[in-house]
This record gives structure tokens, sequence and C-alpha cells, in this order.
């Protein structure tokens, strides 16, 4: 379940630079009602916490009510699905990132219909080596895959808050690694390209927006739509306000909640049992106009082009 921690940021390599925004810098809750199908099915939300010394833990939960079972599953997941007629789950993640903002590892739980089979995914990495353990009721599978450094955890569900900055034709590639992937290749070359701006209607507003289009690499005999991994809808301000989503054989949308929503629904994190950094205890500093910051941040003068941490953390 790591696509529910989000990261479609890589360090500048292949056709351009990737945006800067990463979900650690996510410390503000936000949540997404989601569809399947046109119909209104459960509902998303994610925060980072920030811990002493740079550690951040992102933690993520997704419910879906009475959905199918997809039809693109895993083989470890696929035959437990196909016992089911219809679907409700829960799915929390907790994902650790070292104080370089480096992936360190994640921990997924994921409660279907039938309780008495519970699915625990671990992925930690060590010595440039990713090393998962999945654990479907009494059966576990263990494997471990190369981590090269630009690699990120997939993130086909639930979206990011933020993508910043962007313009049309920007372009870029990511390495992403799912557990839900082929075991012998769980690892796919995503290239990104904002490709025009639009009008949504977000919250009964009509709103400016950036299109950003997620592809696998050209495979032969593959169509260009066959390819098509997620459309993120970005306001000039960074914020994804919508995302559409090809995953396991299904198509899910997520729209963004209004700041006060987002707040009302962080609760379901239960942050107060779950999350285990020991909370930043870094002094605040004056900058050199005398207002107070973190040491290590951005002054809060900086563009949001220059300094990304500071935009998204007003």
């Amino acid at each position: 379940m790591s696509w529910l921690v989000t990261d479609r940021i890589l360090p500048p390599f292949y056709r351009g630079d990737a945006p800067a925004t990463r979900p650690t810098n996510q410390v503000e809750p936000v949540a997404w009602r989601i569809e399947i199908g046109g119909k209104g099915c459960g509902l998303a939300v994610l925060q980072a916490v920030p811990g002493e010394g740079g550690v951040k833990e992102v933690h993520s939960l997704m419910k879906l009510d009475h959905i199918e079972a997809p039809p693109g599953a895993p083989v470890w997941l696929a035959p437990m699905l196909k016992t089911l007629r219809n679907i409700s789950l829960t799915m929390r993640t907790t994902t650790v990132y070292d104080g370089l903002d480096e992936l360190s590892s994640f921990h997924s739980k994921l409660q279907l219909t039938r309780p008495e089979v519970p699915i625990d995914i671990r992925g930690r990495v060590l010595d440039k080596m990713m090393k998962l353990t999945i654990r479907v009721g009494d059966l576990t599978k263990r494997y471990d895959h190369p981590w090269p450094g630009n690699s990120v955890l997939g993130g086909d569900v639930t979206p990011s808050g933020r993508l910043l900055p962007l313009y049309e034709g920007r372009r870029w590639v990511q390495e992403v690694y799912s557990p839900f992937g082929s075991p012998s290749e769980p690892t796919e070359l995503i290239i990104a390209e904002v490709t025009e701006p639009l009008r949504l209607t977000y919250n009964g507003v009509s709103t400016d927006v950036w299109r950003v289009q997620f592809r696998s690499s050209e495979v032969t005999g593959s169509t260009d739509e066959g390819r098509l991994r997620a459309d993120l809808f970005v306001a000039t301000d960074g914020r994804i306000l919508k995302q559409e989503t090809h995953f396991l054989g299904s198509k899910i949308t997520f729209h963004r909640e209004s700041d006060e929503t987002s707040a009302e629904l962080a609760s379901l994190l239960e942050l107060e049992k779950y999350a285990t950094v020991a909370p930043s205890s870094v002094a605040a500093a004056p900058d050199a106009e005398g207002r107070l910051q973190a040491d290590g941040a951005p002054p809060t003068s900086v563009p949001a082009s220059l300094g990304v941490n500071a935009a998204l953390n007003r």
C-alpha cells in the first residue's frame, strides 16, 4: 500500500528537473473524497509529522466501501479477492524519511471485508536494498530488490498535497517502486509532463490549473492510453485539486477537500496513537529581517520557486 505515501520527486536526471515538493512537507492535513466509476466510495487523508534530527513520518489512511474487486490485483492478493463479491477496506500507512529526506522504511496495514485475513506489508531500505516482507494471513513472503538512490515509492493512489513549481512543457522522469507490481519487476520508469493549462471547478469556483500526466516509459506494443498512470490537476499555487489514477485495472478519482474539512478528518489518522517520532525541538532563530524561523529553513521572503518548503508550510 506504499502508493498512499506518494512522493513524486526525484533529483535531476534524464530529461529535466523534477519539482521540489515532497510529502514530508505536508505538515497540515489534506483529505480527499474518492470516486470509482463516477460513484463516491470513500475518503483518504494524509499528514506529515516532523521529528528530531530532521526525521519525518508521513501518515496516510484510505477507506473504501462496497467496491468491486480490482481486476488487476497482484498474484499474492488475487486469490483472496476472488472470493469476495464486493469489498470494504481500510489501509493505513506510515512512511519514515531520514534527516536527508531519503526513504528509510514504510509499514502498511490493509483490513479487508474478511477481518480474519489481515494483510501487512513492511519495507526497509538497507545497504541500497529494499527488504520487503508481505504477510497475508498466515502466509509470509520476503523479497530483496536493489534500491537506487533516486527511486521513490509508488504514488498511484493518494496524491501529495502540492506539486511545485510547474509550467507548460515541464517534463521529468522517475523510477517508481511498488510492492504491488510483479515480484520480478517491481520498478517502473514513469515520465511526467505538464501538458496544458485548464479551468477546473473546485468547491463551486472556476480555478486555473495545470494538467500533469504520468505515463510509463514507452514499451513496444503498448498504446499511449495503456501507458497512462495518472492525470493530476494542479492549481497555480501548487495544490493538487484532483487526481485520476489508473491502478490495478481500475480508474480512481480523488477530489481535494477544503482545508476546513481536511482538518476535521485529520482525527482519523490518530497521530497520538500511531506517530512514533519524537517531536521536533529545533530552536527558532531570527532571519536577516528579524523574523523567527527554524534553523536551516529558507527565509520566509524567498519566493516559492526558490524556497518551496517555506511556501508549503505557510
